[in-house]
């Protein structure tokens, strides 16, 4: 709907580049039909509507920018992770909820993801939220927004996920720095309470994970992974080994979701398809550098209008904007699951949409 939207309007640049990247694709496509054995048109195209979301949604929003006013979008923002930590909290306490580790049939682990299927995509989503909350606390001193943050973190920890529980934590000192940052005259005592509250939570988060984990063997094991620096280890080098047989044609077009995703599957010894967990990995082998490249860089590119922005104005919005990008693409970096996934997508939408709605200086975007 919202291509077809955008389309009957005149198009902008940005508009007509994605346009561009879709007729790459095509060509990539009609390329992997003829030298994958494995290609399938219909996974192909899941995969790529589902990668290239936000894309489609940036334009229509682009194209609407003028009817849209920017702290009400903001807000909207922030409404999506309240409701989805609420859901995971009340459906955790009724035993609906899905386990965050296990088949449908069995559970292992501490963590529960409510509805949601997948834990580490919401995870993603409720740490940007927290951002966003975070910004509009500081700004408007509104409780209901802090109220929303305490939410946002406990349905996070709730979850049970590494990348989860680690961000809750970097986010809450996030808070307390911007906090006494933009609040030029609070008083001592108001900073001291700010810093022993951040401190005090961080140190009751972690604690209680310890003490409600330390007696499960699967989080133990995965924890020994982690601190080992060895959580994407296997599948890493699995990856790394596929990439490296890429031959000119593959390093350009990548090797299409069918060829490269079954592939790993057949490395690790699975059937189906398999992911790296690890974004930059995937998006290269299946599209390459001509369309993973401009998905890859096009977050990039708003982490550093975001970046450039802060250190012009010192802005409160451009600080938070800036750190969502740096959770999004570490996130899809380390654990995967953001360019991938449609849930974080919303609020990476909206990130993207507030920087070039109101840049009149886009170089080789030019929005209008």
């Amino acid at each position: 709907m919202c291509l077809i939207l955008i389309l009957k309007k005149n198009i902008i640049n940005f508009t007509r580049m994605i346009l561009m990247v879709l007729y790459l694709f095509i060509i990539s496509t009609l390329i992997h039909s003829l030298t994958e054995i494995k290609f399938s048109l219909q996974v192909e195209l899941l995969t790529f509507v589902k990668i290239f979301f936000p894309f489609i949604v940036l334009c229509f929003l682009l194209h609407f920018k003028d009817s849209i006013d920017e702290t009400r979008f903001i807000k909207l923002l922030s409404m999506y992770g309240v409701a989805a930590a609420l859901s995971i909290i009340l459906l955790s306490f009724t035993g609906i909820g899905i386990s965050s580790y296990g088949g449908a049939d069995e559970s292992f682990g501490i963590g529960t993801k409510g509805l949601f299927t997948a834990g580490n995509d919401i995870g993603l989503s409720l740490l940007m939220t927290n951002c966003v909350l975070s910004y509009l606390y500081i700004k408007e001193r509104k409780i209901i927004y802090f109220m929303g943050f305490i939410i946002v973190t406990i349905g996070t920890i709730m979850l049970g996920t590494m990348a989860g529980i680690g961000g809750s934590i970097i986010i809450i000192l996030l808070f307390f720095f911007a906090y006494l940052k933009y609040t030029p005259n609070i008083s001592i005592f108001a900073r001291m309470f700010y810093l022993f509250l951040s401190v005090g939570l961080s140190v009751f988060i972690v604690s209680t994970i310890v003490k409600i984990f330390s007696e499960d063997p699967y989080f133990l094991q995965r924890l020994e992974i982690l601190l080992s620096g060895n959580s994407r280890g296997v599948l890493e080098q699995n990856a790394k080994e596929l990439v490296s047989g890429f031959n000119f044609i593959q390093c350009l077009f990548g090797r299409g979701y069918t060829g490269f995703a079954s592939d790993m599957a057949e490395s690790m010894m699975f059937e189906g398809y398999r992911l790296t967990e690890m974004d930059f990995y995937d998006i290269y082998g299946y599209y390459g550098l001509i369309v993973g490249g401009f998905i890859i860089m096009f977050s990039f590119y708003i982490l550093v209008k975001y970046i450039s922005l802060y250190f012009r104005t010192k802005g409160l919005l451009y600080f938070w904007c800036a750190m969502i990008m740096c959770f999004f693409i570490g996130h899809g970096y380390l654990a995967g699951h953001a360019y991938t996934s449609t849930q974080s997508a919303v609020i990476y939408v909206g990130i993207a949409f507030m920087v070039l709605k109101n840049d009149a200086n886009l170089g080789t975007f030019g929005i209008k």
